[in-house]
């Protein structure tokens, strides 16, 4: 018999899956076939969507509300879909865009699918420039990047030191 999952992936733990949730069960996910992940978007260990990767079978329906709930960067969303798709032969629907759904055939897929690569390498490189535009104004008015140098550690301590000899002491009352 055909079961269905739901998968949902936040970025920040404080964020509220609540939505998300509402959005997979209106799909027909039963609440406890929802495998929800709460990591930082640097880390690529998802143990949530191992689970459900282990209780899929083929001919399964997977649901994901967004795409990027894949994974962190294009590679990952590509890889984690094929795994999916083809390695566990399941039929997979993004909700946000409905024309990413396996049900609907390969072929519009595909170029959907490419189309979203593409436009995520863009914002990826414009975030890198955009970062490196704030690093150069950033040196320009002077801001320090990395730890203190030795010297000014070692410095600190001196002052310090010598601050303690200033201090008046309260006599006990």
């Amino acid at each position: 018999m055909k079961k269905v999952f739901g998968y949902i992936r936040l970025t920040i733990k404080e964020q509220n899956d609540d939505s998300y949730l509402t959005r997979l069960l209106e799909a027909g996910v039963p609440e406890n076939q929802i495998y929800i992940e709460k990591i930082t978007n640097t880390n690529s260990d998802c143990p949530s969507l191992k689970r459900m990767i282990k209780k899929i079978n083929a001919g399964d329906m997977v649901f994901v509300v967004k795409l990027d709930h894949l994974g962190r960067d294009c590679e990952e969303v590509r890889k984690n879909w094929e795994l999916i798709t083809k390695d566990c032969n399941c039929d997979l629907a993004v909700l946000d865009t409905p024309v990413l759904d396996t049900r609907l055939g390969e072929n519009i897929k595909d170029v959907v699918l490419q189309s979203f690569e593409a436009f995520s390498r863009i914002k990826r490189n414009y975030a890198h420039q955009r970062q490196a535009e704030g690093i150069a104004v950033a040196k320009v008015n002077d801001v320090m990047f990395g730890r203190r140098s030795r010297k000014t550690t070692q410095r600190l301590r001196e002052c310090t030191a010598t601050r303690s000899f200033l201090r008046v002491r309260r006599p006990d009352v």
